[in-house]
């Protein structure tokens, strides 16, 4: 149980008597009693959640604890109830005939409801209601700090957020989060902090944009520690067909390696290896050939030729001029591979308006395209 906020004790005069604190401990209801007669303290602990009446209360079986004088024994008992209410129990009644709950509202407001007529089991349930509501309030407050910090912030501050998080407190975004940063240490603390974090957000999740960010390191990392090849988005697209349809061969073998399912068909009935076929991706291709059944392999190579001649129109008719731009800003990092190895493309090719591949592959935000389109000498228009 949180702590509820400070609460004024009673004068001299209203102490003696039996006091009565509230709180809930493992979604039970219970109660705390501690009873002034005099120099005598007495206490005592028990089950609340069938007290219906405040005269079923149970009396208290404690032995009573007598002090030197009466005003000792009142110093005694208010040490014992300001204990109580740091850890959280809430004062209820204090007299046979007021009946009352001290609490604090989210915004820090001290909340005091006079309750005619309502029993300890009332009182106590409205009491675990409004500490479950500002834990929660708490929590959603933790996990946006961790957003800020994961969008922006170092890994020695990612860590200090971290160390005030509670388990359950790290949620998928998060992860998410660091993907789009692409930042694998950041996604690594995380799951090292959290470990398996439950898919249930984002419709298709972190994985399937790291597989459209082409970003294997990442996708690595999401496939060892959990995260389902299967999980589809609003057009039951896997992530083996994100990573298909953006070109990403190496996350495609990972893929393949970590036993995704190769034949699914997404809403258009189309499988990853014909989408493969349409786009003109002949590694890819050849990488599902010997992974889907022959039918679906048979299909595909039907429209294998037209794929390649459909994608090399595409690229002749882009505005950006040229197969190796189209290329590098749809981030096809084996066709651009292709065209400067094979064919024999100048790596430094560009436009009129002197837009060339690098340009392209930084527009296009494919960051491992862009470093090796730097180290084969690529410079900046």
């Amino acid at each position: 149980m949180g702590d509820v906020g400070s609460w004024m004790p009673p004068n001299d005069e209203t102490l003696a008597g039996q006091w009565l604190w509230l709180g809930v401990q493992d979604h039970a209801v219970r109660y705390r009693s501690i009873r002034l007669e005099d120099a005598r303290v007495q206490q005592g602990d028990g089950p609340a959640s069938e007290l219906d009446d405040w005269d079923e209360l149970p009396p208290l079986s404690g032995p009573w604890q007598t002090h030197s004088n009466p005003q000792a024994a009142r110093r005694d008992c208010r040490a014992v109830m300001d204990g109580w209410q740091r850890d959280g129990w809430v004062l209820a009644t204090y007299t046979e005939k007021t009946e009352w709950m001290s609490s604090y509202t989210l915004d820090n407001d001290l909340l005091g409801i006079g309750i005619e007529g309502c029993s300890p089991s009332f009182i106590a349930r409205m009491h675990g209601h409004q500490v479950a509501q500002r834990a929660e309030y708490e929590c959603e407050q933790r996990r946006d700090e961790l957003d800020a910090a994961v969008r922006t912030g170092t890994l020695d501050e990612i860590q200090l957020v971290l160390e005030r998080m509670e388990a359950g407190d790290v949620w998928e975004r998060h992860v998410t989060t660091a993907v789009q940063r692409g930042d694998v240490d950041i996604a690594a603390l995380l799951f090292d902090r959290q470990g398996p974090i439950e898919e249930w957000e984002h419709e298709d999740g972190p994985l399937a944009l790291a597989c459209r960010l082409d970003r294997p390191t990442l996708v690595s990392l999401l496939l060892d520690h959990g995260s389902s090849t299967e999980r589809t988005d609003g057009l039951r697209r896997t992530p083996l067909h994100q990573a298909v349809a953006v070109g990403a061969t190496r996350v495609v073998r990972i893929l393949v390696r970590h036993g995704c399912k190769t034949d699914p068909r997404d809403a258009n009935g189309v499988s990853p290896i014909e989408l493969a076929a349409r786009e003109g991706l002949d590694e890819i291709f050849d990488v599902l050939a010997s992974e889907v059944p022959p039918s679906q392999y048979q299909q595909a190579l039907a429209s294998r030729d037209e794929g390649r001649a459909r994608a090399l129109r595409r690229a002749q008719m882009h505005p950006y001029t040229g197969p190796l731009l189209w290329a590098a800003y749809r981030g096809f990092t084996d066709s651009v591979l292709r065209l400067l190895d094979e064919e024999g493309v100048p790596v430094n090719t560009a436009a009129p308006d002197g837009r060339n591949a690098l340009y392209m592959a930084v527009m296009g935000e494919h960051e491992e395209l862009e470093a090796l389109l730097r180290a084969r000498g690529a410079v900046e228009p």
